[in-house]
């Protein structure tokens, strides 16, 4: 149909009938839309970007305010990226020999009749004992002094150490959220240095010694490396140094 067509109520004129381009047209009828005439405006076209940013189609300071969808994306990709660097960190960690000062007990010289003890051979005052040895009240009372999540924990309390925080950002005196298990890789694997590199080995330590041992065994352990004052290392040489060198637990 050509520039020249009428439009009327029954429908299009043929060529014929169609009027020159300038021609006036009688009442009633509609010059036909040629090539490009009467087409809206063309919109643009919004590119495509991985990150929408700045935003598109926005004026003025709007368009460095980011949106939900790029906040929510980079929060998840943060968490996806910090899950990942612990998972490596974690399996890259591995339990390192004990140290021998550490876990080395003293020899007790005694009369013949073998109750009399006569000196001790050690650099470290230390006797190991079985925990069956050691008095269920005894347990009792170091977990609830040390590590009252003990029996559950999977050798971190992530409360514990929150609370240690922010105790300690009040500037109130310093203290410290470790459980027994990362007190133990901290005096066993000779991890004593004040870093966050240390802080954070000794996390996972803790908990690769919970999927290595039980709970009774880290316990045992614990309580025969322990230091508790007057030269005395583990439960067994502490009784016998507060309460007479017979005394046993």
């Amino acid at each position: 149909m050509g520039n020249g067509a009428l439009l009327g109520a029954t429908g299009v004129f043929p060529a014929p009938f169609a009027a020159p381009p300038n021609e006036e047209l009688p009442d009633g009828y509609a010059r036909a839309p040629g090539p490009g005439r009467g087409r809206p405006p063309g919109r643009p076209v919004k590119p495509r970007r991985i990150i929408d940013y700045p935003r598109w189609g926005r004026q003025g300071w709007t368009r460095w305010l980011p949106s939900w969808k790029l906040v929510g994306g980079l929060m998840v990709t943060g968490v996806m990226a910090m899950m990942s660097a612990v998972f490596a960190a974690y399996s890259a960690t591995t339990l390192p020999s004990e140290d021998a000062l550490a876990v080395a007990q003293a020899t007790v010289l005694y009369y013949n009749d073998g109750k009399t003890p006569i000196g001790t051979l050690a650099k470290r005052n230390r006797q190991n004992v079985a925990l069956d040895q050691v008095p269920r009240h005894v347990q009792d009372a170091v977990l609830a002094a040390e590590d009252n999540t003990f029996r559950t924990n999977a050798g971190v309390d992530p409360s514990s150490i929150g609370r240690a925080l922010w105790s300690n950002l009040r500037g109130n005196s310093l203290q410290g959220g470790s459980t027994i298990s990362q007190q133990f890789v901290k005096n066993v694997y000779d991890e004593r240095d004040r870093s966050y590199q240390r802080k954070a080995k000794e996390l996972f330590l803790a908990v690769k010694i919970n999927r290595q041992f039980d709970k009774n065994e880290i316990l045992e352990k614990y309580l025969n490396t322990i230091y508790l004052g007057d030269g005395a290392y583990g439960i067994q040489a502490a009784t016998q140094a507060y309460f007479g060198p017979n005394v046993q637990v």
